[in-house]
């Protein structure tokens, strides 16, 4: 796999995770009742959580040097969605008590990782855009 396909498939991630958080999640709230919403976003939720641990992963290897600071970072993210896939959806979807925590910490892990996320590919933008103008001031 190359990097670039890495880079896509992280920025779909955090581009999935901008979606559902602002616009999917809060239109199906509007337009069902609390009981019939959290059902009918529940798998969108997991397969966005899903897709970004691989994702995750795919970055971590082909992006991201032992130790540095991208590392770090992208491994904490794909923790958050492990945590978001494993720990927090179940407890969500069982409505266990205290329901208002397990929902809030689901959606500041969400958030975390959006932050995150941005701030990554920010930053792979900032690398790609001076590697261009590097190459491009060059004699020859």
């Amino acid at each position: 796999m190359s990097p670039r396909l890495a880079q896509l498939l992280f920025a779909l991630w955090i581009g999935a995770v901008l979606a559902v958080s602002f616009v999917v999640a809060p239109v199906v709230f509007s337009k069902l009742a609390a009981g019939e919403a959290g059902p009918f976003l529940r798998p969108i939720f997991k397969t966005v959580d899903a897709f970004g641990i691989a994702a995750a992963a795919m970055y971590l290897l082909l992006l991201t040097a032992r130790g540095s600071r991208r590392r770090r970072i992208t491994m904490t993210l794909g923790a958050c969605a492990l945590a978001n896939l494993f720990v927090l959806a179940p407890k969500i979807a069982a409505r266990d008590e205290p329901f208002a925590l397990w929902h809030g910490l689901s959606t500041g892990l969400w958030m975390v990782i959006l932050i995150g996320g941005v701030f990554l590919l920010v930053g792979d933008a900032r690398r790609s855009v001076n590697a261009a103008t590097a190459a491009s001031d060059r004699p020859g």
